[in-house]
């Protein structure tokens, strides 16, 4: 037991910390490290910055998970930056938040969807690269505030789903002609964490998703 609340309280710092990073100031203009974001190569030399941003979202329903059902509610803190390559019309997309998450008693487990028999709370970190294509995209920087996208507890419960009633994203609001179609994953992980459970979403290079472990309150 006592091992196990070490490794939480870990986890927890770990989240934290992602956190305050992202809230505080990441004005600067660094192109990520090559072979670390695109295309297996970086972003591309000559790419410029457009959009370096941060936010915070609260009530997000989470549907990460095999069968598509929310089954928790996350406040996290984001942090986004899409880069332009010489083209004129690709963009280059990446992103990190991380945060909190609680499940209610009776939702669907996320892995195999068994239902949980009490409420619980854990933290979780993610990651989004990929790229599009866009005509017009208004460049942004610094903080944009916080966004509430307006779910509940109660829809996570199998009787509910409808979804966050809210959602917001940066990229729609800074755009006007982006082609979704063109939207091609490079990396998209999420990884949730309870005690000593944890939950994990990976999909790489447009491949198959693939979903490890799961985790039910106790």
């Amino acid at each position: 037991m006592k091992k196990r609340l070490v490794f939480v309280a870990l986890v927890a710092s770990l989240a934290v910390f992602t956190l305050v990073a992202a809230g505080t100031a990441l004005a600067a203009a660094v192109q990520p490290a090559p072979a670390t974001c695109m295309k297996g190569g970086g972003v591309p030399p000559g790419s410029v910055l457009i959009m370096n941003v941060t936010y915070a979202v609260t009530h997000d329903e989470q549907n990460q998970n095999a069968d598509y059902h929310c089954w928790a509610l996350a406040n996290y803190v984001r942090h986004a930056q899409i880069w332009r390559e010489t083209d004129g019309t690709t963009l280059y997309w990446v992103s990190q938040w991380a945060g909190t998450w609680t499940t209610p008693a009776g939702a669907l487990s996320p892995g195999s969807g068994v239902v949980q028999p009490a409420r619980g709370s854990g933290v979780f970190v993610a990651v989004l690269n990929g790229w599009f294509t866009s005509d017009t995209f208004f460049p942004a920087f610094g903080w944009l505030g916080t966004h509430d996208f307006g779910g509940t507890l109660a829809d996570l419960l199998p009787n509910g789903q409808a979804g966050n009633p809210n959602p917001w994203s940066a990229s729609d609001v800074y755009n006007d002609t982006v082609d979704w179609n063109t939207w091609y994953t490079v990396k998209e992980q999420y990884t949730y964490y309870y005690r000593h459970q944890t939950f994990s979403v990976s999909c790489y290079d447009n491949g198959p998703t693939d979903f490890a472990g799961d985790i039910v309150i106790k």
